[in-house]
């Protein structure tokens, strides 16, 4: 079974549990930082097979593995459980983060809640999941901050390491930022995913933000560089925002057999592009490959989410798209709805970017800013006729309207206001 440690580190206390043969309980101390740096050829912290290790509390550790061994890991078979605190883990060579040694897997990883940062340590070895030359393992993220980097070369930010599959890979919530090992020479991992000839695995996202960066010539999320996909690996992502970008050299931000669901209601950014679109007419959510988005199935974002600069989603005939009561979709770029299309705003919708096209918005509109001084009318003195520029409107006592060429009493108090479009409400 698991051995029971107390440690002092650096003056400060990381106490222990020991529930029952096979578990132990790490509570990092309110307001201890706590460093672990391990021997040579010795893991930060040891979870042997068929053991489970639980990290609780509210302080800090950083923890760093020996050569070929993990921060917190060991040969596969572990179970690792992260409820809180904050956990630094780097790996040491060949070795993950947080997961498996030299040419092992990563266990059983959970993340429900703290901070994590983790990164694999040398060649070829995952953030969080497989050393070099190990699968991924089963990994499940449910909330927390989670930021995960391959190390060196061909390695997963989360899931295999070089030559390894991604393994089971689930993300429910939280914020994950995982970025794939590769430089310029040598080809990488996936963000999420396989690592160098690597199949993705099974990978779902369910919930949460998510980026994920795929390292040299490597998808964001899906299979490793130089794989080429067709090998049984499904990724399925059906909620939350999540953001995908490949590696350079053309990769795909989506690589392997993708599909979103019946019911998906994902906020999608794949750049380039998304390798698998031959289930695309089934596809549900709010999809961008590249610069351009488009309204699949009947979606309703339940998570916030940014439409960036330079980026413009179509909203087409006959489609529509529902802003959920506890989302924010913000526009920082371009919502262009067709004719006949429908953004139902039930949340919030906000940003500086532009709204065009002949579709509308229901729900809760925009609101518009007043005129400025001088801003939609022009009167001649001569004849005091005003003429009212398209998109306003004019009234003398804020409640008669009065007509573009209409004649004005000399020295009358005029209202100007922006009117009412598919849009926007009249401004106040």
């Amino acid at each position: 079974s698991l051995f029971y440690h107390i440690f002092f580190l650096h003056g400060d206390l990381i106490s222990g549990s020991l529930d029952k043969a096979g578990t132990c309980t790490i509570q990092l101390a309110e307001g201890t930082e706590n460093f672990l740096q391990a021997g040579y050829s010795r893991p930060g912290i040891y979870v042997p097979p068929d053991n489970q290790i639980t990290f609780t509390g509210t302080g800090s550790l950083n923890v760093t593995g020996g050569e070929f061994w993990p921060g917190i890991g060991r040969n596969g078979g572990g179970s690792i459980l992260i409820e809180s605190g904050s956990i630094t883990a780097q790996g040491g060579e060949n070795a993950a983060g947080i997961g498996g040694s030299w040419g092992m897997g990563g266990g059983t990883i959970t993340i429900t809640g703290g901070t994590v940062n983790a990164t694999g340590g040398g060649t070829g070895s995952a953030g969080i999941g497989g050393g070099c030359d190990g699968a991924g393992g089963t990994i499940t993220i449910d909330g927390g901050t989670v930021n995960a980097t391959g190390g060196g070369t061909g390695s997963a930010g989360i899931g295999g390491g070089y030559n390894g599959a991604g393994g089971n890979i689930t993300i429910n919530g939280g914020i994950v930022t995982a970025t794939g090992g590769g430089n310029s020479l040598y080809p990488g991992g996936a963000g999420i995913g396989g690592g160098r000839y690597g199949a993705a695995g099974t990978i779902a996202i369910n919930g949460g933000t998510v980026v994920a960066n795929g390292g040299e010539k490597a998808p964001g999320i899906g299979h490793g560089a130089s794989n080429n996909g067709e090998d049984g690996s499904t990724i399925t992502i059906n909620g939350g925002t999540v953001t995908a970008n490949g590696g350079g050299w053309n990769a795909a931000g989506i690589g392997g057999t993708f599909d979103t669901g019946k019911d998906g209601n994902a906020f999608i950014i794949a750049s380039p592009y998304i390798s698998d679109t031959q289930n695309q007419k089934n596809w549900s959510g709010v999809i961008f490959e590249g610069d351009e988005g488009k309204v699949y199935g009947s979606p309703e974002l339940k998570e916030d989410a940014t439409i960036p600069n330079g980026k413009t989603l179509t909203i087409e005939n006959g489609k529509t798209l529902t802003i959920g009561d506890k989302a924010t979709l913000t526009n920082n770029g371009t919502i262009k709805i067709e004719q006949g299309g429908t953004l139902e705003n039930n949340g919030a919708l906000t940003g500086n970017g532009i709204f065009t096209g002949g579709g509308e918005i229901t729900g809760t509109k925009l609101t518009q800013d007043a005129p400025t001084t001088g801003e939609g009318y022009a009167i001649e003195c001569v004849t005091e006729k005003i003429t009212i520029e398209s998109g306003y409107q004019v009234s003398s006592d804020k409640s008669i309207m009065i007509a573009d060429q209409s004649t004005v009493d000399p020295g009358k108090q005029l209202h100007v206001r922006k009117e009412e479009n598919n849009f926007y409400n009249a401004s106040d």
